[in-house]
């Protein structure tokens, strides 16, 4: 599944997006045609076309309303003719179609109308452009215009430059993604906000004014900005979305205005150019120091921006936000405050030059992925609290020759059954200079590959709750020869082991046995 397929902003322009009935409740027996088009069991809706349908697309008379995903598993489609039974699409209809040129609605219908060349498919009374010819090099929106559909412009490869009329107060959730060749973007100053995805993977675009009046930018509304120099945000802005400027690896400085309440996980994420994120004074949630951002009194770092040289974390910051230092490829060491009790998801994920990390006595969780692919790292001691330890916590730490765990933790990875989170297993996955390790008598279960590709390791203690062992656990571990089983009743599946390996039903020890 990809971005355009999770996004949950809501839709524009509902009054031509009718989506009402098309549930399976209300078509409980779908059928298909004699052409393979899937429809509801009243015929009135579309569901489906036949997969990888390309070129021409002749919509049937009679059908009422097409779906979302009608086009989903089509090919390339170039031509969409619409008759005049058609009331209304759903607003994702086309946001997997880039190779749309033209549009051909019967002159009856009048619910949907094109301008004269078939390029831009408008509503009912043309205050909503719905769709645009992706093969356009240059579009004229006529004044009027009220909004700009979701995905209207997406895909729009070849297009450089677009004015937005003062009339447009409303821009779709990902309007103008993919528009790789757009440098130039003027927006109406009546748009209060800039949807989810708005500008996604517009690699061409350097610089834009957001207008006065903006309040919120949206999930993603910059994502992959490769161009973006800088970004300066209005007064008007309140909350800054997270993903907002994912990837904008040429941004290198931001300036949060004193309006703004919140800024989201993962907003600054990929910005490898950054160095410096500074929050206007009179901000009365946001601060920052040394180009970081805190929350107002520094009991939380928000985002440590990656491209920034070594700092000290304020004594009194008790948290991170999630992937608050992710990516930072200059971080060569660093010292948690006494306070701080977790350490998040991805939070020193993708730290490269890492080395050192100094842990507090008091923390309790290190969390999914927190250093994984902190490639340098070899200096870690792990406090005598700890309790818990997520996937791929330390999956390529591949520096990493010795990590004693504490027998405080109780809990390394998720359960396997844990469908909310997305990477399981693979804690200490690719540690390839790890030689022994003893797992703590109070973990009752090792996740999918834990020591997956663990190539050097050669001696592993398990406690006697670990009652079950499946073949992918020790994967790649090509020079593992001892295995300490406290549990003699423990279940071993078929081929984990290989015949190199002894297995010593003792008592788990680590300090005696590795």
């Amino acid at each position: 599944m990809d971005e355009l397929d999770e996004l949950q902003e809501s839709p524009m322009g509902e009054e031509f997006y009718d989506d009402s009935e098309n549930s399976e409740q209300a078509h409980p027996a779908p059928f298909f045609d004699e052409n393979g088009i899937r429809f509801s069991s009243s015929g009135k809706i579309i569901l489906s076309f036949p997969e990888n349908t390309t070129g021409r697309v002749v919509i049937p008379e009679g059908a009422e309303h097409i779906s979302a995903d009608a086009f989903k598993h089509c090919g390339e489609i170039t031509e969409v003719v619409i008759p005049s039974t058609i009331k209304s699409l759903h607003s994702n209809v086309f946001r997997k179609q880039n190779t749309l040129r033209r549009f051909d609605v019967h002159p009856d219908n009048i619910f949907l109308h094109t301008d004269s060349k078939g390029e831009i498919l408008y509503n009912h009374d043309f205050t909503t452009i719905i769709k645009v010819s992706c093969d356009c090099e240059e579009v004229r929106i006529p004044f009027g215009v009220t909004a700009i559909g979701s995905y209207a412009f997406l895909g729009c490869t070849k297009l450089e430059s677009i004015e937005i009329p003062d009339t447009v107060i409303i821009l779709g959730t990902g309007a103008f993604g993919q528009c790789s060749s757009l440098k130039y973007i003027n927006l109406s100053p009546n748009i209060k906000k800039l949807q989810g995805w708005l500008f996604m993977d517009c690699t061409a675009l350097e610089r834009i004014e957001i207008p006065e009046g903006v309040r919120r930018i949206g999930t993603g509304a910059f994502a992959r900005c490769t161009s973006l120099t800088e970004i300066n945000l209005p007064e008007s802005t309140q909350m800054i979305n997270g993903q907002a400027f994912i990837d904008c690896k040429s941004l290198v400085e931001v300036f949060i205005p004193r309006n703004v309440k919140g800024v989201g996980v993962s907003a600054f994420d990929g910005c490898s150019a950054l160095t410096d994120i500074t929050v206007d004074e009179d901000n009365a949630k946001l601060s920052s120091e040394d180009g970081i951002l805190y929350n107002k009194y520094q009991s939380q770092l928000m985002r440590c921006p990656e491209n920034c040289q070594e700092f000290d974390i304020p004594q009194l910051t008790s948290s991170f936000l999630q992937a608050a230092f992710s990516g930072c490829r200059n971080l060569s060491r660093i010292r948690i405050p006494q306070y701080v009790i977790n350490i998040p998801d991805y939070c020193f994920a993708e730290c490269p030059r890492l080395e050192e990390v100094i842990l507090p006595e008091g923390l309790l969780n290190i969390g999914q992925s927190a250093f994984e692919n902190c490639a340098q790292l070899t200096d870690i001691v792990l406090p005598p609290t700890l309790q818990y330890i997520g996937d791929y916590a330390f999956a390529g730490c591949s520096s990493i020759e010795e990590l004693r765990l504490p027998q405080s933790v109780t809990e390394i990875g998720r359960e396997s059954g844990d469908k909310g989170n997305e990477k399981i297993g693979c804690t200490f996955y690719g540690c390839s200079s790890l030689r022994a390790l003893a797992i703590p008598e109070r973990v009752h279960s090792l996740n999918e590959y834990c020591f997956g590709n663990c190539t050097n390791l050669h001696t592993v203690s398990l406690p006697y709750m670990i009652d079950y062992i499946n073949n992918d656990l020790f994967s790649g571990c090509g020079n593992l020869r001892k295995v300490f089983l406290a549990n003699p009743y423990t279940e071993i599946e078929e081929g984990t082991f290989s015949d190199d390996v002894e297995l010593v039903f003792a008592k788990n020890d680590d300090e005696n046995q590795i």
